[in-house]
């Protein structure tokens, strides 16, 4: 993965779009490496703000999106994603929280899966395009899924069970500078400390 790719976009700016005008060019947040680019969009569907957010990914070869959204999630402190295994399926999202201001709460925050739920995570596809798709609805899961360039991958939160595509996003922010030099600081305190 190429965290310098989190460092040098337009630092702490959202673009908002709608269909068809946000494109990659609009991605501020990517992750990995490689010549091939599709991007995630994750919306939260809470019907009082537009909660849907946007990553990069860029790639070689051909991995699953379940590997784009484990690495998304892994490179971005404000993401926490959980995955369910589904014997003949391969792996489903079944919950996703976004902490806007890295406070330890997930501001937006919706499960599945689970016993008393009441929704679940609707997986779109798109492409391949540089600009925002006319989404379909997924006949596979993330695991059966392998990028080409100029994929999309969109999730949605399905309230009562009933799914409708990701509305426009806003490009998902990087984390700033000052939450990348603490996070470091505090691995390089903590490997000075083991070798002691």
């Amino acid at each position: 993965m190429n965290k310098l790719s989190l460092l040098f976009p337009l630092l702490g700016l959202s673009a908002l779009a709608s269909a068809g005008t946000f494109g990659f060019s609009d991605i501020q947040n990517w992750t990995g490496s490689g010549a091939g680019n599709a991007a995630l969009v994750l919306d939260w569907v809470d019907g009082a703000a537009v909660h849907s957010y946007a990553w990069g990914y860029h790639f070689s070869g051909a991995p699953t999106a379940e590997q784009m959204l484990r690495d998304i999630d892994a490179a971005d402190p404000h993401l926490t994603l959980g995955f369910t295994f589904f014997s003949g399926f391969g792996y489903a999202l079944d919950s996703a929280g976004y902490d806007t201001n890295l406070d330890g709460t997930y501001e937006l925050n919706h499960g599945g899966f689970n016993p008393g739920d009441t929704g679940f995570w609707a997986l779109y596809n798109g492409g391949p395009s540089t600009t925002l798709p006319n989404w379909s609805e997924s006949n596979f899961g993330i695991s059966g899924i392998n990028l080409a360039d100029g994929d999309w991958e969109g999730l949605s939160w399905a309230p009562g069970f009933v799914g409708n595509p990701p509305t426009a996003p806003t490009a998902a922010p990087v984390p700033e500078p000052t939450t990348l030099f603490l996070l470091g600081g505090l691995v390089l305190l903590r490997r000075k400390r083991i070798r002691a």
